[in-house]
């Protein structure tokens, strides 16, 4: 599995683990209105479905996602998921009726199946979404003003989920994909040849043709010149590859000097 792949599958791992928690939040949130006595058309009915609906949720949350989405097999599991979503929005509504508002489950549906789907499946899941919402208004009649104020906070909340998926997305393959170093480094000037050196320095020594003591100070003197040949040459290379990191400054009268002797 490449780079993209990866970082697509880090971004829906998450996105299923939040939708098996918000599934135990709706649960609990119509169980606690049934409690209340939330106004429905058949609250024992609409009781037992939301159970059946928990037990499916903890088989949900039980799927080794990560294994059976790269396997290929976790997408016919995630369609069924989807398809029971919707399925499920369909029946409160038909169950509780418009004064339960239950439809608002969609809320959370939707921008689920925006996050967890890719590509053709997602559009195909959008518009069975938006059949769901038709189906349930048509179910539980609403006024025109009901209907438009959902109709357009639902599409903004998708849309918004579609958009931050696509964010995440996209900054997981950039931190997964390798960086290539662009620095350049600084090259050392050819460090001095030691045998210029001993050339420059016979060059300056007189002829051989001086008295023996003269030949004497002139070897002695070739012999200090070749030793602080090779020195100079290593000198130079590593003043050439560890510059000095800071700029000698300008003397201020009464600053301390590296010596430790103060100014006059």
């Amino acid at each position: 599995m490449g780079p993209p792949a990866t970082a697509d599958l880090d971004v829906r791992l998450p996105a299923l683990r939040a939708g098996c928690w918000l599934g135990w939040g709706s649960v609990a949130a119509v169980l606690g209105g049934l409690a209340l006595g939330l106004p429905a058309r058949h609250p024992r009915e609409l009781l037992a479905l939301i159970l059946v609906v928990a037990a499916a949720n903890a088989v949900f949350m039980t799927v080794p996602w990560r294994r059976w989405l790269t396997a290929g097999r976790g997408q016919a599991m995630l369609d069924v998921w989807s398809g029971g979503l919707l399925a499920l929005a369909t029946l409160v509504v038909a169950l509780g009726g418009a004064r339960s508002h239950l439809d608002l489950l969609l809320f959370l549906i939707v921008p689920f199946l925006a996050t967890v789907h890719r590509g053709h499946r997602r559009a195909a899941w959008l518009a069975l979404a938006a059949a769901a919402f038709a189906t349930t208004i048509a179910l539980a009649p609403l006024a025109a003003g009901d209907v438009v104020l959902r109709l357009a906070l639902l599409a903004s909340a998708t849309l918004l989920a579609v958009v931050l998926a696509q964010l995440t997305a996209r900054d997981r393959r950039r931190r997964s994909t390798p960086r290539t170093c662009r620095c350049s480094r600084r090259q050392a000037p050819p460090p001095r040849s030691s045998s210029a050196t001993r050339s420059r320095a016979r060059a300056w020594l007189p002829s051989r043709r001086a008295s023996p003591a003269a030949g004497g100070q002139r070897s002695s003197r070739l012999r200090r010149t070749a030793r602080a040949a090779p020195s100079a040459a290593s000198s130079n290379r590593a003043d050439a590859r560890w510059p000095p990191s800071t700029c000698a400054e300008p003397d201020v009268p009464g600053a301390p000097h590296p010596g430790g002797l103060h100014g006059t």
